[in-house]
């Protein structure tokens, strides 16, 4: 296969991020390496676009090339704008041309929408928020595109849930499964039978997927809390649930 790359950038009100990459040429390998370029610290408030090339989590990279021994392959994208910037809009550029059978697409995972012709349209992001924007750039043969579109969408949740705690009661440890739709800022405190907060077990941004979170029965400052009724408070968007869990020893 031969090489190729792409440059994307993106434009708010405000601010622009021109310079990312992505691609595949014959000195890169499919992992990490010395061509993948971290992001420069990014000014707070400020645009800024990431890539994670080892899809962990962290899109701390301005490029993500990889090898030409492979045809297809997903690049995970996120976009970080202030939350008074106003709209972002995202597009394409074509460096190096792909090769004529290698389809561009693209989805959205804020609004579970996929994009075939990415190259042409580019993406508008509406949204403001502070919280990061993630997209997948799914790149390759007609049918790998089509299956993975579909395997991306299969694989999110479609709305925010909490599940009940189990085993419940419970001695030791209670284990609570929950869902996120989208990337989301998630909260899950446990509070005692007077609404005094006792212990907090998430509070971060995380992305979207199915998750879980386990509680070993200790406070903040890791003592063993006593045997009673506690109440699980999740929060996510504008999502509220709560659950009610009893302490057995």
């Amino acid at each position: 296969m031969n090489s190729w790359r792409l440059r994307i950038s993106a434009d708010s009100e405000n601010y622009f991020d021109h310079n990312n990459y992505i691609g595949r040429d014959f000195r890169s390998t499919e992992g990490l390496d010395r061509g993948d370029i971290y992001e420069p610290p990014m000014i707070d408030g400020h645009l800024a676009v990431g890539l994670s090339p080892e899809s962990d989590g962290g899109y701390y990279h301005t490029t993500d090339i990889r090898s030409v021994n492979e045809t297809n392959g997903v690049w995970d994208l996120r976009v970080l704008a202030g939350k008074k910037d106003g709209p972002v809009d995202v597009q394409f550029h074509s460096v190096k041309e792909p090769p004529e059978n290698i389809v561009v697409a693209l989805v959205d995972l804020q609004t579970r929408t996929p994009y075939r012709d990415i190259m042409e349209t580019g993406i508008a992001i509406a949204e403001k928020s502070t919280v990061g924007y993630d997209m997948k750039v799914v790149i390759g043969g007609s049918d790998f595109v089509d299956n993975e579109i579909q395997r991306i969408l299969d694989g999110m949740p479609t709305q925010y849930s909490l599940g009940y705690n189990y085993p419940n009661p419970f001695n030791a440890n209670t284990r609570l499964d929950y869902s996120l739709p989208v990337r989301s800022h998630v909260s899950i405190r446990l509070y005692n039978m007077l609404g005094q907060e006792v212990a907090v077990l998430v509070n971060e941004e995380q992305p979207y997927g199915n998750r879980y979170v386990v509680w070993d029965g200790l406070n903040k400052q890791g003592s063993v809390v006593a045997s009673g009724v506690y109440l699980a408070e999740f929060r996510a968007g504008s999502f509220l649930a709560t659950r009610k869990m009893i302490l057995m020893k």
